[in-house]
């Protein structure tokens, strides 16, 4: 069986993607040079893998506070001892753009505060966490309104 590496895989663009001839770090080289929405280019996950970048976790408390960049993907603080404030973004997200986030205390339950661009959407923002209990939440940026919809909250069971 053939590994991905060496056998390259079809991706087809849309939209206004582009893969440019050679990645950010002047990497090698994808279908003989830029390649525009609608075309066929055979890709390896090393080409890839230039492309995309890490993933973002935000992690460190400041003073009972958490505060993510514009391209924060995840905001994983580690467990709660006390009250957590989660503050707007230091950047402006991208019109669409979303992070998750993971809370869990210390088996007793915790205050929530939330900036002022967080709002109730699908989901309802905590305003406590659940002692003892995993919360998994999902913000998502919608520009016109400059605000951060909650599109979900679960609480491990």
């Amino acid at each position: 069986m053939a590994r991905w590496k060496d056998n390259p895989q079809l991706v087809t663009l849309a939209g206004d993607e582009r893969i440019p001839a050679t990645s950010p770090s002047g990497g090698a080289k994808v279908g003989g040079g830029s390649v525009a929405a609608g075309k066929d280019v055979f890709v390896t996950p090393e080409q890839l893998k230039d492309y995309a970048g890490g993933i973002e976790v935000v992690s460190s408390i400041i003073s009972g506070t958490i505060t993510p960049t514009g391209t924060t993907d995840e905001l994983r603080p580690p467990t709660l001892t006390d009250a957590l404030t989660i503050a707007n973004p230091s950047g402006t997200p991208a019109d669409g753009d979303g992070f998750t986030i993971e809370l869990i205390d210390n088996g007793t339950s915790r205050a929530l505060t939330w900036g002022s661009k967080y709002a109730n959407r699908m989901g309802t923002l905590p305003a406590a966490t659940t002692a003892g209990k995993l919360h998994y939440l999902g913000v998502k940026y919608v520009a016109a309104d400059d605000k951060l919809y909650c599109m979900y909250a679960q609480v491990q069971p």
